[in-house]
């Protein structure tokens, strides 16, 4: 899985050394700082200097005060301090401390500003540090942070690793009961079905597994019905679960083309799932 990569990125940070030397002939009593050799006479102010590192930072603030100049830009609630605070002072803050910034959202008060801080920080932080946030979303002690947290983790992971997004989504605890994962694997098979299914077809069954898979199968329909039939029947298990699948592609089939998938219900065994599929055709047909 592509975000197990991610766990072994670890950022550090590098305290930045300062020197400085009192101008000659300033004309005050005390004796004259000496910088190290190699120095130079005259430095920046101290807000300019960044750790040598990372010299593309050479002009941002210091952490401490990207903090504070957050806070008093979100406080100031305009629209162009709203737009600088999301735009250029919580990503240089999430650079420098995720940790620290996703405390100060958690420290924020409850409401959508709250929630939106959050997201934006676990979002930023996934995208270089997936490891860390794992580690820090297991971490929280309030549910309602935790799940608005994983849930940015795992949305910013789908992006381009939808199968690393459902391991994550179930590792956290999260999307698991109300459908998110289902809406996930559907969107991943519309875009690109034949990762889909050869993920699907790979992993062993389960109940997650069983949904997603009916889910994958449903969307499979729409465009090709005959290999969404395929699916559930050679991996699914018979039971209640195989035989909602097969309802579903009959649906999506017979809306499509009503004659192959009566031709194909038809070779059903007498019962209740051959009498409902035979029902769901003729309400189909009836709407066409």
């Amino acid at each position: 899985m592509k975000y197990l990569s991610r766990c072994l990125l670890l950022t550090g940070c590098l305290a930045a050394l300062v020197a400085g030397l009192r101008p000659a002939g300033a004309g005050k009593s005390g004796p004259a700082t000496v910088s190290p050799p190699g120095t130079v006479a005259t430095v920046p102010p101290l807000r300019s200097i960044a750790p040598p590192a990372d010299p593309a930072l050479a002009t941002a603030p210091a952490r401490g005060s990207t903090e504070d100049e957050l806070r008093l830009a979100l406080r100031r609630d305009t629209l162009a301090e709203r737009d600088r605070a999301f735009t250029v002072l919580l990503p240089d803050l999430v650079a420098r401390d995720p940790a620290l910034a996703g405390h100060l959202a958690l420290a924020w008060e409850p409401g959508a500003l709250h929630d939106e801080l959050l997201r934006q920080v676990i979002s930023r932080w996934a995208a270089t540090d997936l490891g860390g946030v794992v580690t820090w979303v297991t971490s929280l002690l309030d549910e309602s942070d935790r799940r608005v947290a994983a849930l940015a983790a795992t949305a910013q992971v789908a992006q381009d690793d939808p199968a690393g997004a459902i391991e994550l989504a179930q590792l956290l605890h999260v999307g698991v009961d109300d459908g998110s994962l289902e809406h996930l694997a559907q969107v991943w098979t519309e875009e690109n079905p034949r990762a889909a299914v050869d993920w699907i077809a790979h992993r062993p069954s389960d109940p997650v597994r069983d949904r997603l898979l009916a889910r994958i199968a449903w969307a499979r329909a729409q465009t090709d019905p005959t290999e969404a039939a395929g699916l559930v029947l050679t991996q699914l298990p018979p039971g209640d679960s195989r035989d909602e699948a097969l309802i579903g592609v009959v649906r999506q089939w017979a809306g499509r083309d009503p004659a192959p998938a009566s031709a194909w219900v038809a070779q059903f065994p007498a019962g209740p799932l051959h009498t409902r599929a035979l029902g769901v055709i003729d309400a189909a047909t009836r709407l066409r």
